[in-house]
């Protein structure tokens, strides 16, 4: 059978068109040319030839129901392209060897039938509610409407998704979601890749009653924050003084939300984005509230909210864009007056040349009003396009007498 990547193009654009969808047009499909190869990726060069010669070739087929309209002025310039309403998409979809709009429509309708018939392995309340969530999708499908959380396009998921949202609805008891995921699914991740369309269906079968997996008992692993220093954690049975601990500790959220109140004797928080780096610095046993971190998660965010205001707040980073920008969000969530700690470009001319992508994340950097006070290391970084020494542990092992909050912001170049 021919192959023809355009006409790919041609009809993933009149399938998603009110046409291909419902079934309902009268008038001969089109779309302007230009677009059309926009859309197959084929703007340019020899991609762009072989698209015209492949539409060409389909517009000589027996029986072709596809028309090339082209410029009044000049007939080499192909101005639009034409599926004829009478036969056009059932010629469309058989040249590609795809069923059309309509049978995958008719597919969809009798999969969901079939779905609201089979009530295996549900029990009340969800019975009634399995059967009409069903036959509304059947209808929705029927019809050419949104068939979400399932899509037209992917038919052969189908079937594992709808067993997979039944294990959901029958499990019993609270349970760590990777663990529910190894039973249901044999991949202990699976389930946290499918939540978005768990949980919209899981809305739409309990009528808003649930609204995520959360809700039917599956829960992620708990939120911690990894922490050392002089930390008093106010409970209803007693006072956790985190101070009389050697080694690091990991609170979880949880516990951080419902403490009664957070207490410290520390002057300084610091906030530290490598894990190694953050042990090295608990071995000194400085006094200094340490709190390892990059990106804030919910835990880190609680506990900022539940600390004292004035304490001096610092933050000690990598220095490449992505180290910045941890900072950045870091101020910008946070919203507490947060220092840099020795975070100052430093050359190297054998280190890595920044990516694009490094490159456009600086260029935002630069123009943020919260990293005006970085802003000369960020310059120096741009023109060198080189990440520098980047790295914390670039610094050396730490001393006694780390971290020299007195030096903390002069250059290292």
């Amino acid at each position: 059978m021919p192959s023809f990547p355009v006409l790919e193009a041609l009809a993933r654009r009149y399938h998603a068109s009110k046409q291909g969808r419902t079934g309902t047009g009268v008038r001969d499909f089109q779309v302007d040319y230009p677009d059309l190869l926009k859309l197959a990726g084929c703007t340019d060069g020899d991609s762009r030839a072989q698209a015209e010669r492949e539409l060409t070739a389909a517009s000589n087929l027996p029986d072709s129901k596809l028309v090339l309209e082209r410029h009044p002025r000049d007939p080499s310039i192909i101005w639009k392209v034409r599926l004829q309403a009478d036969g056009g998409e059932a010629w469309l979809f058989d040249t590609l060897g795809k069923p059309t709009p309509a049978e995958l429509r008719a597919q969809w309708a009798a999969f969901f039938h079939a779905a609201a018939a089979d009530l295996s392995g549900l029990s009340e309340p969800w019975l009634d509610r399995w059967s009409r969530w069903c036959t509304g999708l059947a209808n929705a499908a029927d019809q050419g409407q949104s068939i979400a959380p399932f899509s037209f396009t992917d038919k052969d998921a189908a079937p594992e998704f709808q067993r997979v949202l039944k294990g959901v609805l029958k499990w019993q008891g609270p349970t760590l979601l990777r663990v529910a995921s190894c039973a249901l699914c044999g991949d202990s991740k699976q389930l946290e890749r499918m939540a978005p369309r768990l949980s919209q269906a899981l809305n739409q079968l309990s009528e808003g009653l649930i609204t995520s997996l959360e809700g039917a008992g599956l829960t992620e692993t708990p939120r911690s924050v990894l922490l050392h220093g002089p930390l008093q954690i106010h409970t209803e049975s007693g006072i956790v003084n985190l101070e009389l601990l050697k080694d690091a500790s990991r609170i979880s959220a949880a516990d951080i939300e419902n403490a009664l109140a957070l207490t410290t004797t520390a002057t300084r928080c610091l906030s530290v984005e490598n894990e190694t780096t953050f042990h090295q610095l608990v071995r000194l046993q400085s006094g200094v509230l340490l709190i390892h971190t990059s990106y804030p998660g919910s835990g880190v965010l609680q506990l900022f909210e539940r600390l004292p205001a004035d304490l001096e707040y610092w933050h000690f980073g990598d220095t490449d864009p992505a180290g910045f920008d941890i900072l950045r969000d870091l101020r910008t969530r946070l919203a507490r007056p947060i220092q840099p700690l020795h975070m100052n470009f430093r050359e190297d001319e054998d280190s890595p040349h920044l990516s694009p992508q490094e490159i456009r994340l600086l260029d935002r950097l630069l123009a943020s009003p919260q990293l005006a006070d970085v802003k000369p290391e960020l310059a120096a970084m741009r023109s060198a396009n080189r990440k520098g020494r980047f790295e914390q542990e670039n610094l050396g092992q730490p001393s006694a007498g780390w971290p020299f909050f007195h030096f903390a912001n002069a250059s290292k170049r």
